[in-house]
């Protein structure tokens, strides 16, 4: 799951990719000191549990103001 997000010439060819850790990941993922070993080894495991997925209000991809508590209750369409 990469996307290449930028267009400038200077940017080609970078790509970013989501990352869902497992809480009991974050504190070597956040304490790592970019270690490219424990960061590849992180990049490849995913939460133990289940994640929950749902709508949420079309709002947070508006010109609104977004950075509310509401944003992200689950809405039904």
């Amino acid at each position: 799951m990469f996307k290449e997000i930028h267009n400038s010439p200077n940017n080609k060819g970078n790509y970013h990719m989501p990352i869902i850790l497992d809480p009991s990941d974050e504190y070597e993922w956040l304490h790592c000191n970019n270690n490219t070993d424990i960061v590849k080894t992180l990049l490849h495991t995913f939460a133990k549990e289940p994640i929950e997925t749902y709508s949420v209000s079309q709002d947070i991809f508006k010109r609104v103001d977004s950075n509310r508590q509401d944003i992200l209750k689950k809405v039904e369409y």
